[in-house]
């Protein structure tokens, strides 16, 4: 019983996790997790020629799948645009809503010139920063730590920028 709890804790905590992170504490903030990838899903979600990144996977299945992935975690979410990202070695795709004040971002994976959502831990995870003013800013990164989300840096003193992170181990594309 104590083997079975000590590998559910780690799940549960992960998907119990979302911090609202103000203008000024986002200038140094708390990672929520160490990421450590250890595989990735089967479904490719683009591909990489050198430093040119490309999201091959249909746009309306993904910003449907996304958004019924999320939930309401992140009602404000409704993504128009996507890119794939890197920082520190680590690959992410970002979605951004219409309006530019709500991001979301996945961990993904290389592998072969194909880009995949990263399994961490058993789980495909999302880090959504969603602010009511925010267009410039707010934005998720992704660091050997974890998950941030960016200050708000237009208009300035516009308010809070809140990060919500959503896990799931069934992936979030099919």
């Amino acid at each position: 019983m104590k083997n079975l709890l000590f590998l559910a804790l780690p799940f549960i905590c992960v998907c119990c996790m979302s911090n609202t992170i103000t203008a000024n504490q986002s200038a140094s903030p708390v990672a929520m997790q160490v990421m450590h990838v250890d595989s990735h899903f089967n479904l490719v979600i683009g591909s990489a020629s050198g430093s040119v990144y490309t999201v091959t996977f249909n746009k309306t299945t993904m910003k449907t799948q996304w958004e019924s992935f999320i939930g309401t975690s992140a009602p404000d979410f409704d993504p128009n645009s996507f890119k794939i990202e890197i920082t520190s070695g680590l690959y992410y795709l970002v979605g951004t809503s219409y309006d530019g004040e709500s991001r979301s971002a996945i961990n993904l994976e290389l592998d072969g010139g194909s880009f995949y959502v990263a399994n961490v831990g058993g789980n495909a995870n999302t880090c959504t920063c969603s602010s009511n003013c925010c267009q410039l800013g707010c934005s998720p990164l992704l660091l050997p730590q974890g998950w941030y989300c960016t200050s708000c840096t237009a208009p300035s003193g516009c308010g809070n920028c809140s990060k919500t992170e959503t896990a799931g181990g069934t992936g979030i594309f099919y």
